[in-house]
């Protein structure tokens, strides 16, 4: 495990810990733990210089530059909530325009989504866009048109995956639906396929399925290698990012295969 990687987990559960032993409530402990997982996020502003040099003690200006990761992090200067029945972004767009921002981050849905990216176009903010799987969807596409080019989203599946059985899925539902597939659609056809595998395997008999399926390791999807499921359930699988290209199609920009991060019981213990 990377050494930056080690001190920030061990930094969250000793300052989580402590907040649990001070009798703090739990939403309290939670933001410790991930101030202290992330503590030291300047350290990539610093990190070419530091691993960079040669070996051997820092002179003195060498410390007071290193220093400065303290105050290099990320900061959130704005966050903004909006309601399901609001359509239109502008004065949230030109509120962050004024905050100077480096990036967005927006947990929405495809109608939002398109909103926020046309937005950012016409009021000429050079920015980075970031959404989540609700974005994930053609009528993003459709109805951001031009405006999308450039969105990133984290989502599961992969549109440039060579898994032929993936690029036979997209053919296919193209084909079928006239549509470029989304990642629901997709995420519902693996979740059958986990199902006619259990068929096969052991039957229809209810406590030999959930046995089965809960000792599933390594299972082809179309959204990529189901690594296995943790205790509580929820599929362990890399998280694709991808973005949208001037064809105002999505396309593989990088993945996040961290077991650290992707798997859920081994992130509860780092931030709780």
């Amino acid at each position: 495990m990377n050494d930056a990687v080690r001190h920030g987990m061990c930094v969250s559960v000793l300052a989580s810990e402590l907040a649990r032993e001070l009798g703090c409530d739990e939403e309290f402990i939670h933001k410790v733990a991930v101030a202290g997982m992330l503590h030291d996020v300047g350290k990539l502003q610093v990190s070419p210089y530091i691993y960079g040099r040669r070996q051997g003690a820092m002179k003195i200006e060498e410390m007071r530059y290193v220093r400065l990761h303290a105050k290099l992090g990320a900061e959130i200067v704005s966050e903004d909530y909006i309601a399901i029945s609001d359509n239109d972004m502008t004065s949230v767009i030109t509120k962050i325009k004024d905050e100077k921002v480096d990036l967005i981050y927006m947990p929405n849905y495809y109608a939002h989504a398109s909103e926020v990216c046309r937005q950012v176009a016409l009021q000429g903010l050079d920015v980075k866009i970031l959404g989540c799987e609700g974005a994930d969807s053609w009528q993003l596409l459709e109805t951001a048109g031009e405006y999308a080019k450039g969105l990133y989203i984290t989502t599961n599946m992969n549109r440039d995956d060579a898994n032929e059985g993936t690029q036979a899925y997209i053919k296919n539902y193209q084909a079928e639906y006239k549509m470029e597939p989304d990642m629901v659609g997709a995420s519902v056809y693996d979740a059958f396929q986990v199902l006619f595998a259990a068929f096969e395997n052991v039957g229809t008999d209810p406590a030999a399925m959930r046995d089965y399926i809960a000792g599933l390791k390594d299972f082809d999807t179309v959204t990529g290698t189901l690594m296995y499921y943790t205790s509580a359930g929820s599929a362990v699988k890399p998280v694709q990012i991808q973005q949208v290209g001037d064809d105002i199609l999505f396309h593989s920009y990088g993945i996040i295969d961290d077991i650290n991060i992707i798997d859920g019981d081994k992130v509860e213990k780092v931030t709780y």
